[in-house]
């Protein structure tokens, strides 16, 4: 079925026609594509002879040939193309095969015959099979199928059918308003997809990502960047890998494979997919869903009491989930959320149904609030006043957003914390970050909106003795926010750095082995992230150990011993100081070798 949709024809629905024959024991697969001309057909039985291109599902060449003889011990392939007059016939006899020396995959004999009817495609007969046949295969290939090539069904490239049964796209029931379409960007490459929440908790196991490749379902169900457990059970989504190579019965896709460890990361720790899955827990970062929150000025009672304050990463978490919704359920309201001027909150525009409210997510006010829900409130009252008098709403707005600037001003006056700049690290003598870093730096200082911090070898690089081929630069940054540090990076020199986000058991090991980058950056969350934006010297000395802990290290621990001379030489580092550290971190028998009789 693969090589049938693989040879389609262009904007034509392509007809396949599975036929189970329980009383003669034949499999036969039929489809109406662009057939085959006699080198096609050869190449198609000549192990090791793909001519499929990048993007086809039978990749590897090995799909027609090796299925066939698996399913039986004959088959007889016809094709035959539209602009030819001659069909072209293989056969295979797996007695005859093996009874004769001359018989090879490279010399496999294809004979030509005048057509006798007029007609395009690829039929395939298989006889004398090696597996059993039963009716009750009919309803379990049609849901197989359904899912398997569901995407092909849903967009009406193919009719599929298996003996009079058609096969229809299995589309799950998924829960009202929680489908988030995904696209990530990993350098060169990219992957979409979206995630979601069943309508119901599945017992059976059912619950996950269908991974494709070119619109093939390689995996159903799979835990792909997710836990296997009971409160994840609802999760429900699909991702389309097709940078990510498959094994060569394409029943997988290799997962030690560099493009797959990166996927699976990045879809992993992208926010939507984080509070999917805290949603399909019970435990969502709102008490409650943003249209319940807005109405909280109707006469009915609000159900669940808001929580005044939360940790800046949920807030903006929150914010960032926040979509185009109806106010009052009017259509001719429309709030959208836009990054619009610094100095606007938000503005109101006419439309041709009537008006657009648009929201600033970047608003440094959304900073100083502490649940974004209740500014979006407060706007949503503004809007009802503005809009309740068309002549002076435009003076309106102008008004309220220069009392929201000033807002900030005296916010700015009296909670300084709010708006200051990330802190550099206090000068010290010998003691600075890594000279190639120092733009990177400037760059995340500017952009990237929470708080960071380089360390590690990004600022003990310099301390090392030996010279390493490959250098590893380590990035804290907080929980919720790797995805957007990782986003930014990817953008700054992307042919120059490998970047690696909250990185599992070996895959520093795997990048350092395929890599042909020099330099890498590991992005590590954290509950917790100083306000400096590189660490101290003893800071940045736990946090290579503790590198070295997580994985077998580039560098050996007679290296990480003499960095620490060398920082005791320069005055650098206090031993009772990085000895109460190193027990207020609880590392401190970890680190003990290091530190030895120096204390």
């Amino acid at each position: 079925v693969d090589n049938s949709i693989d040879a389609r024809l262009p904007k034509q629905t392509e007809n396949i026609q599975v036929t189970l024959d329980f009383v003669r024991r034949t499999i036969s697969v039929f489809d109406d594509g662009a057939g085959m001309g006699p080198e096609d057909l050869k190449n198609g039985l000549t192990i090791a002879m793909g001519t499929k291109q990048k993007g086809k599902l039978g990749k590897f060449g090995l799909g027609m040939k090796s299925a066939c003889s698996a399913l039986g011990k004959t088959f007889t392939i016809t094709t035959s193309r539209d602009d030819s007059d001659l069909d072209y016939v293989a056969c295979y006899d797996e007695y005859k095969w093996l009874n004769d020396s001359t018989r090879n995959w490279t010399n496999f004999q294809i004979d030509d015959r005048k057509k006798t009817r007029s007609w395009h495609g690829t039929l395939i007969e298989i006889s004398k099979l090696n597996v059993p046949l039963y009716p009750n295969q009919t309803a379990m290939f049609k849901r197989d199928f359904g899912i398997r090539y569901g995407t092909y069904l849903r967009h009406g490239q193919i009719s599929l059918y298996i003996n009079t049964t058609e096969c229809r796209p299995i589309e799950p029931e998924i829960q009202k308003d929680s489908r988030i379409n995904l696209e990530m960007r990993l350098g060169k490459n990219s992957f979409k997809g979206w995630i979601g929440l069943l309508a119901r908790r599945s017992i059976k196991g059912d619950y996950g990502v269908h991974l494709y490749k070119n619109y093939r379902l390689i995996k159903a169900y799979d835990k792909f960047g997710i836990r296997t457990h009971p409160e994840v059970a609802k999760i429900i989504g699909e991702v389309h890998l097709d940078h990510v190579p498959i094994n060569y019965q394409k029943t997988d896709f290799i997962r030690d494979s560099l493009e797959y460890k990166e996927a699976e990361q990045a879809f992993g720790s992208h926010p939507d997919v984080r509070l999917t899955m805290r949603n399909s827990t019970g435990k969502s970062l709102s008490t409650q869903p943003i249209l319940s929150v807005l109405e909280y000025d109707k006469d009915k009672p609000v159900q669940a009491k808001l929580k005044t304050r939360m940790s800046r990463p949920n807030s903006r978490l929150l914010l960032n989930q926040a979509d185009t919704f109806n106010m009052d359920g009017k259509p001719n309201h429309t709030v959208i959320f836009k990054d619009l001027d610094e100095t606007k909150l938000y503005e109101i525009e006419e439309n041709l149904t009537g008006h657009t409210i648009k929201i600033n997510r970047k608003s440094p006010v959304f900073d100083i609030i502490g649940n974004p829900m209740f500014l979006i409130g407060m706007i949503k009252l503004e809007a009802k006043l503005a809009l309740a008098d068309l002549k002076r709403y435009k003076q309106f707005l102008h008004d309220r957003n220069a009392a929201w600037n000033q807002f900030v001003k005296d916010c700015a006056g009296s909670r300084e914390y709010v708006f200051k700049k990330p802190v550099r690290a206090v000068p010290l003598p010998s003691y600075s970050l890594v000279h190639e870093l120092v733009e990177m730096h400037d760059f995340l200082a500017e952009k990237f909106e929470f708080d960071f911090q380089f360390t590690a070898l990004s600022t003990l690089a310099p301390f090392l003795q030996h010279a390493y081929n490959k250098m590893i630069y380590t990035i804290k940054t907080l929980k919720y926010t790797g995805q957007q540090l990782y986003d930014l990076l990817l953008n700054y020199r992307p042919s120059e750095f490998t970047i690696i986000l909250n990185p599992k058991t070996g895959d520093i090991e795997k990048a350092l082995e395929y890599s042909e980058k020099i330099k890498f950056i590991v992005i590590r969350e954290h509950h917790t992230v100083s306000k400096k934006t590189w660490a101290a010297p003893a800071h940045a000395w736990i946090d290579l150990v503790s590198e070295m802990r997580r994985s077998k290290y580039h560098i050996g621990a007679d290296e990480i011993d003499i960095i620490l001379e060398n920082l005791l030489n320069a005055d650098l580092v206090d031993m009772k100081k990085l000895e109460n550290m190193c027990r207020h971190k609880n590392v401190l028998s970890y680190i003990q070798k290091y530190l030895g009789d120096k204390i």
